[in-house]
């Protein structure tokens, strides 16, 4: 079974990501270029809970899956289905942390599961986590990544965030604005005049439309397939007075080959906090004792020991039977944060003990 859960943390994302992109440069406009660099410059920091709501269609998952590894051998769901989540992201320059508390379906066996999830990049791991399993009631599993792109950040339920406040950087975004070809098409969203950048890769293609009367931002998201809309969402965005353009909520509608709705997604931005201080250990995560961790830098499972350590499991049997590792991507200072607070209280210590001393020696002078 835990086997099973392996896997599934290694394919799920599979399941939402087109790919990843890697930026190739300058393809695109030069004033939405230095529009995303002006937003950057201006919210350093950000913290914002969203919620998010779902309209699943009977069956909307099946047909997602047909043909594949994890299709299920009945209707998922078996009826229209509703969700509903309230999530965080957290973004401190390249850092990141999102909490994502969104229900999931574990296939194939088709079935709805709570869950909790949170991914991190502290500037030089990226790490994924899930306390109670990917299927949110097993053992802590955790994940950690070849570098800074953390797929759940990818998601287009979240996109519309990272594209309005970090548009070119691709560890954050699905595909960077520096690689779209346009400006292209012109297009009137919501009473604007919006302006078509595309990218393509292989029959997949993609279709950001901005808008150059709201400071180049993304409007609408679009993926097609073969000539078939597959994908859209479109971003309404607020004033911020820190900010400027901000994203508001968004809606993201979901389709099949023959055009069929699967699946509405609405996402409703509750709060920001623009620009105030964020703790280092917001992006830091320390994998708990009993926990499963896969490293894709090496391609290892591991298991946590009691003292923070990682044993090296068997992947057939995954009964412990390697080396004794530790856990990669820490800080020095969570690396050594027992030996600093020793220091620190010895210090204060000698700090006391000198004091009294020079109270002392200055009574008996008197």
């Amino acid at each position: 079974m835990r086997r099973v859960t392996l896997m599934i943390l290694q394919t799920a994302v599979l399941l939402h990501v087109p790919g990843s992109v890697r930026s190739q440069g300058h393809q695109g406009n030069a004033s939405l270029l230095t529009a995303a660099r002006d937003r950057e410059r201006t919210v350093r920091t950000l913290d914002v809970r969203f919620e998010r709501a779902d309209i699943i269609a009977r069956g909307a998952f099946s047909s997602q899956l047909n043909a594949t590894p994890l299709m299920p051998k009945s209707l998922v769901p078996e009826k229209e289905t509703r969700l509903q989540s309230t999530n965080r992201l957290v973004l401190d320059g390249d850092r990141v942390r999102l909490e994502d508390n969104h229900p999931a379906w574990l296939m194939p066996a088709g079935r709805l599961e709570e869950r909790t999830g949170l991914s991190l990049f502290n500037g030089v791991t990226a790490k994924v986590f899930f306390p109670k399993g990917a299927g949110g009631k097993g053992d802590p599993l955790g994940s950690i990544q070849k570098d800074a792109r953390l797929e759940f950040v990818l998601l287009p339920e979240v996109a519309p965030i990272t594209y309005t406040f970090r548009g070119l950087r691709p560890a954050l975004v699905p595909i960077p604005l520096d690689v779209f070809h346009g400006p292209g098409t012109t297009l009137i969203i919501g009473g604007l005049q919006c302006v078509e950048h595309v990218y393509k890769v292989g029959d997949n293609t993609f279709s950001y439309w901005v808008s150059p009367g709201e400071d180049y931002v993304v409007r609408r998201i679009r993926r097609s397939r073969g000539g078939h809309l597959m994908d859209q969402t479109d971003i309404t965005y607020g004033q911020d007075p820190v900010a400027g353009r901000a994203p508001k909520f968004w809606v993201r509608n979901q389709y099949d080959q023959q055009g069929t709705l699967l699946i509405t997604t609405r996402v409703d931005v509750l709060d920001y906090r623009l620009n105030l201080p964020i703790s280092a250990e917001e992006f830091e995560l320390t994998f708990p004792e009993g926990a499963i961790v896969g490293d894709n830098k090496v391609q290892k499972w591991y298991r946590v020991k009691a003292d923070g350590t990682m044993r090296e499991l068997n992947l057939i049997t995954l009964e412990e039977a390697g080396a004794v590792v530790a856990q990669p991507g820490e800080t020095w200072y969570m690396r050594h944060r027992w030996l600093v607070l020793c220091v620190l209280l010895a210090g204060v210590l000698f700090a006391a003990y000198a004091t009294r001393g020079w109270m002392t020696r200055r009574r008996v002078a008197k």
